[in-house]
């Protein structure tokens, strides 16, 4: 398993050699199988016009690592004392992009991921694998490809043309699948981006992509808007979100469903 960013460190504090004041710093540790090493940020003093100015001399991953810890660690308190905990390295990867993607705020909305692992670990609703199953399958009573328009002719021939070949693939899947919980929750998450559990499971079935299978959740409204216009910003928003939401989702249910190192390591 790996873990990012819990294991506490006491303050570091020295004397600042520029203003003779204390100076704080914080040590982030990664644990490897056979070694453990601890990084010190330092504040580097490099000489300029006017005096000394502060240059912070810290890799990319380590200044994302201490961000981590302290917006969410340190700025709030878990729900349950658990360390954040990932299934792969390639997983703990992709939680630290999003971090090292954060700007001057952190926009959670945006952190998916993020996101799917901690609400994970934390089950706020403790909600079981089962009773998560049974709400992706009422999905089914109105998936997005189940409804096709009666009317104009275009849209339904579009509709035959681009959703047949999908449902008939799925009323002849004999695949039976055997998910955990965090691969059944990433799913849920899918099928709420699409409004489809046929959709979602091609792409995991990688029988479309991530575009195409945006395309097909959104087919009715890019017929109607190429032929009554288009509210640019606000189709281009949740064009985005359902893309990101959808791709989210097909990455934490591989990582959790196909076979990585679960050695125990400590990130950071």
């Amino acid at each position: 398993m790996i873990e990012l960013g819990l294991r506490s460190r006491n303050q570091v504090t020295d004397k600042d050699p520029c203003s003779g004041g204390e100076r704080r710093s914080s040590r982030l540790t990664y644990r490897g199988d056979d070694h453990t090493s601890s990084i010190q940020s330092r504040a580097l003093k490099k000489r300029t016009e006017g005096g000394y100015t502060p240059l912070l001399e810290v890799k990319r991953g380590v200044s994302a690592a201490k961000r981590f810890y302290k917006d969410t660690h340190e700025s709030s308190k878990l729900l349950l004392e658990r360390f954040f905990t990932v299934v792969s390295e390639p997983l703990a990867h992709a939680v630290a992009v999003e971090w090292a993607s954060q700007k001057k705020e952190i926009i959670r909305s945006q952190m998916h991921l993020t996101g799917l692992v901690s609400t994970c670990i934390d089950n706020p609703t403790q909600i079981s694998k089962e009773d998560i199953i049974t709400e992706i399958l009422e999905f089914l009573k109105t998936d997005t490809l189940l409804f096709f328009a009666s009317e104009p002719t275009g849209l339904t021939q579009l509709q035959e043309e681009k959703w047949r070949p999908i449902i008939d693939w799925f009323n002849n899947c004999k695949t039976s699948y055997e998910f955990p919980f965090e691969a059944i929750h990433g799913l849920r998450f899918g099928v709420d981006a699409v409004k489809s559990l046929i959709i979602a499971l091609s792409v995991l079935e990688k029988r479309v992509s991530i575009d195409q299978a945006i395309g097909l959740a959104r087919l009715e409204l890019e017929y109607q808007t190429s032929h009554w216009g288009n509210v640019e910003w606000a189709h281009d928003i949740e064009l985005h979100d359902s893309t990101s939401r959808l791709a989210a989702s097909a990455i934490f249910v591989n990582l959790h469903v196909n076979s990585y190192s679960s050695k125990n390591k400590e990130l950071f």
